[in-house]
């Protein structure tokens, strides 16, 4: 036994010196991960396997089967990478086999935009279905428990939502376990978003315009969670159609967009989550920014006699400021110019406007026709004349003889008024002698007198001012009696 056993080891001694002695050495254990699929790594059966060197070697039906044994107890499991071809469908009535009820598996098809997933008739089943036409790599995530309720806890804790409950099919005790099958596509589609700007008051488009899309925080789809990374944003300008695109943008996040346009107002930014393969489009709407010009105006008196400026200045003018429109006038403001008769005020440029302006002791003036020019001062000289206060005459009228009044006990004398301007008025003296002529008089005239019986005397002229009343005194001498 001790000679065969020697004799054995001298035929190794003796193989390994010769392999050394002529440069050969023995294969080394494959490396899974060198991008090199070596002999070990490119079978199933063996334990030594690498789908990273070697490609997908494993059924989608059998990856997702491996999933659902590994963690039917409760767990989170990744797959391995398998290939999805044209037409794959799978469906939970499939693992009946691995002692899964139809009811206990639940299918979404997650970030795989080219893939479908729904309920059989009845909720009696959930499947999946590619609809794409070319071969790709995909894996999926299978989440476990116990039960659908607690499933639906676990896929909230792991930022996960679906659009049908995983208690509407398996229930909350009647199928153990519950399971969730979430794809993942290896090859991603990204997003598309597009933003189209247009002039809120014309509906035209608008070019030029700036679009910056800013991430806000990381965010998971309604199907996948992210690895937590995020895009930094990208910005854009309006083509002349007002449209500008957006590629590249991080699926599973939420990005806040802002529009800019010089002359118009910002809007409302909005916010829109992204999910991979998916076309999204934002329409923004801008208001011009309001055109301004201001009006300038200086109020005075019509009549401007001073010995040293300023002249004619009026105190207490308000102006009341309205928008013309085809003859209607809309109030827009009310003001009040200062000790010099200034008054300024910014308005909405490209309108007509009127103003009316008034002071204490003047006749209130309307000026119209003020047109405001966007960025420019209009200058308007606004003029008021004095309000007409009273301006009496009164007229006596004497014998010259005796200094009596020429009544209507004796000789009523006839008191005429010529004004300079043609017009005539007239009166008989009252039982004083007096002819009192009251009103807005204020003016220039020839004044004459006459009674029956007397010498007509000259006419008189004065001339009568405001807030006065003037007087005015005649005597008649008697008409000589022939004998």
């Amino acid at each position: 036994m001790n000679g065969k056993f020697s004799s054995i080891l001298v035929v190794f001694v003796l193989i390994g010196a010769a392999l050394f002695m002529f440069g050969c050495t023995l294969p080394n254990a494959p490396v899974c991960g060198n991008g090199v699929c070596e002999i070990g790594e490119n079978s199933l059966s063996l334990p030594t396997y690498c789908s990273a060197d070697c490609g997908a070697q494993i059924t989608a039906r059998d990856a997702i089967a491996q999933g659902l044994l590994s963690v039917q107890t409760g767990g989170i499991f990744q797959t391995q990478e398998f290939l999805v071809s044209s037409g794959l469908a799978i469906s939970s009535n499939q693992f009946s086999g691995e002692g899964f009820d139809p009811h206990s598996i639940l299918f979404d098809k997650g970030n795989f935009s080219q893939m479908n997933s729904s309920l059989g008739s009845n909720n009696e089943s959930s499947f999946i279905e590619y609809i794409g036409s070319e071969t790709v790599k995909s894996s999926a995530k299978v989440y476990c428990e116990a039960t659908g309720e607690k499933l639906e806890a676990t896929l909230k804790i792991s930022q996960i939502s679906t659009d049908i409950s995983p208690t509407a099919l398996c229930g909350k005790l009647d199928y153990q376990p519950c399971c969730m099958v979430i794809m993942e596509s290896s090859v991603s589609t990204p997003p598309i978003l597009s933003v189209l700007v247009s002039d809120s008051s014309t509906k035209a488009a608008l070019g030029n315009a700036l679009v910056d899309v800013t991430p806000v925080v990381y965010v998971v789809t309604s199907q996948i969670p992210r690895d937590g990374n995020t895009s930094t944003g990208q910005s854009g300008i309006t083509d002349a159609s007002g449209l500008v695109v957006f590629k590249g943008l991080g699926a599973g996040e939420e990005y806040v967009v802002n529009v800019s346009a010089q002359g118009f107002a910002s809007p409302t930014s909005q916010k829109v989550v992204l999910v991979d393969g998916s076309t999204y489009q934002l329409n923004f709407a801008l208001d011009p920014n309001p055109q301004i010009g201001t009006l300038k105006a200086n109020v005075s008196d019509a009549v401007k006699v001073c010995i040293k400026a300023p002249c004619g200045v009026i105190s207490d003018v308000s102006l009341q400021i309205s928008e013309d429109t085809n003859g209607v006038a809309t109030l827009v403001t009310n003001g009040v110019a200062d000790s010099n008769g200034n008054y300024s005020v910014d308005l909405p440029a490209g309108k007509i406007y009127v103003a009316l302006v008034s002071a204490p002791g003047y006749v209130s003036a309307t000026y119209n026709g003020i047109k405001i020019y966007d960025g420019q001062a209009t200058a308007v000289v606004m003029n008021l004349n004095r309000q007409k206060g009273p301006a009496n005459l009164n007229v006596f009228v004497y014998d010259a003889n005796t200094g009596v009044p020429l009544t209507y006990a004796s000789s009523r004398a006839f008191v005429s008024m010529l004004s300079s301007s043609g017009g005539t008025n007239s009166l008989y003296t009252n039982p004083q002698g007096l002819a009192e002529f009251n009103g807005s008089l204020a003016g220039k005239y020839v004044v004459s007198a006459s009674a029956q019986g007397y010498v007509t005397p000259p006419t008189q002229t004065i001339i009568i001012n405001e807030n006065t009343t003037s007087q005015m005194l005649f005597k008649l001498v008697k008409m000589s009696v022939k004998k």
